[in-house]
């Protein structure tokens, strides 16, 4: 699948991103990070990035309103969504393609952060760590705990995470979830 973006009606059926490669530049040129995006990464990358940003943003928060176009490959935009101070919101809003390049420059930062992976041994427990000795051959595993899901919890991203809380755009599910 080509590198596609949303629009504000929600009719690109097949789009996997919520800003654009100039968007990602511009908003992080703004804020003094552009010799970490203009130097280390590709047009290419950062297009990946986004992608996985944007499926960050679409599987981890659960959003005010509904998708205005059923099919639609993305949560936004949405109908029926009023922000913090009751405004009717349309389009994408700002809080998401900023929240959307946050995400996608902790990707490029730190591959994998955003959707990491755990180690499972064949009884579902999360695997913390293995020490392997050769010389007297010996096996240690240590297991994240008796809760295999503390292993498995979503990673924090605080920018991302503050800008969608102070907007409003979070269900009040989300919102608990997220601390208040």
């Amino acid at each position: 699948m080509a590198f596609s973006v949303q629009n504000d009606q929600g009719s690109i059926s097949d789009a996997n991103s919520y800003i654009t490669v100039a968007f990602y530049k511009s908003y992080h040129t703004d804020r003094g990070v552009a010799q970490v995006i203009n130097v280390v990464n590709t047009d290419g990358e950062i297009q990946s990035a986004l992608i996985l940003a944007t499926d960050y943003l679409d599987s981890r928060y659960k959003f005010i309103g509904e998708k205005r176009v059923v099919d639609q490959a993305t949560e936004w935009p949405r109908f029926d969504a009023e922000d913090i101070d009751d405004n009717l919101v349309t389009g994408l809003p700002h809080q998401v393609e900023e929240a959307c390049a946050e995400l996608a420059l902790s990707q490029l930062l730190s591959p994998g952060s955003l959707f990491p992976s755990v180690t499972q041994d064949p009884s579902g427990q999360g695997v913390k760590r293995t020490k392997k000795k050769l010389d007297v051959l010996e096996l240690e595993t240590e297991y994240f705990g008796s809760n295999a899901t503390t292993a498995l919890r979503s990673p924090v991203f605080y920018q991302a995470d503050w800008r969608l809380k102070r907007s409003g755009l979070l269900d009040n599910a989300s919102r608990l979830k997220l601390g208040g």
